[in-house]
């Protein structure tokens, strides 16, 4: 996957001293506090990574009983997985959350399907397939969605349309799923949602394609887990849901 790469600049100051002796004393002195900061910080360092990794830790212990206190601050796409995995498909917890808590938590965009809007046409599409992202600003490459259907809520994780023109154009490039989601029912879609770009921009620099055009669910007697692959291969979201009440 591309990564842009922030930029770092470092500025260098030379301060002139008048005489030999003193410029050497400064220059001790300066080792020697540099010295006995980088000691300090590598200390305070090395405390606070034990500390966040107990924290961690016990978030994560939490989490897999599908206790909803454990929900922490998302660091990637396997975090978001695992937390939402054990909370609103192991468990339920998840859905009597308000996107406004989560997104405090988690750190990231919880939007209401509400606020969300993104049309456009097929000549569009075919000019600048990222209008099938939404232009959501996010610290990482997705956001997640809430929403309601027929009385049962649901979670949508997305890429965003800045990721996608950085080169992120798959939740799972990997090609394949995290093995604890256990074995999916697959199934091929007679009608692709979205029409193919009449540019091919999927590849292999990208991650590896799934089936085309398939669908994939996973699901338990009370919670749904669901994802469909694009005309390329792509996997764009991925949905975790209450099951729907049909009576």
């Amino acid at each position: 996957m591309k990564k842009i790469l922030p930029m770092i600049v470092f500025a260098l100051t030379v301060i002139s001293c008048k005489s030999e002796t003193i410029e050497t004393e400064k220059v001790d002195n300066t080792v020697k506090v540099q010295n006995s900061v980088s000691i300090n910080d590598k200390e305070e360092s090395t405390l606070d990574n034990k500390a966040l990794k107990n924290q961690q830790a016990s978030s994560f212990a939490k989490v897999k009983d599908g206790d909803c206190k454990g929900l922490h601050k998302v660091t990637s796409r396997d975090d978001l997985l695992q937390q939402m995995y054990a909370t609103a498909f192991k468990s339920d917890c998840l859905y009597d959350m308000s996107n406004e808590e989560l997104e405090k938590i988690w750190g990231i965009p919880v939007i209401n399907d509400n606020k969300l809007n993104n049309k456009y046409t097929k000549e569009e599409f075919d000019k600048n397939p990222s209008v099938l992202f939404y232009d959501i600003n996010s610290r990482l490459d997705f956001f997640v969605e809430e929403g309601n259907y027929m009385g049962s809520k649901y979670f949508v994780i997305h890429i965003s349309r800045k990721a996608f023109k950085y080169g992120i154009q798959t939740l799972f490039p990997e090609g394949y799923f995290p093995k604890y989601f256990g074995t999916p029912v697959i199934k091929k879609l007679k009608h692709p949602r979205h029409p193919p770009p009449s540019i091919g921009f999927f590849s292999s620099e990208y991650g590896k394609p799934f089936k085309k055009r398939h669908s994939y669910i996973w699901e338990n007697a009370n919670q749904v887990m669901s994802t469909e692959s694009s005309s390329w291969g792509a996997i764009h979201k991925f949905v975790i849901m209450q099951k729907v009440n049909e009576e």
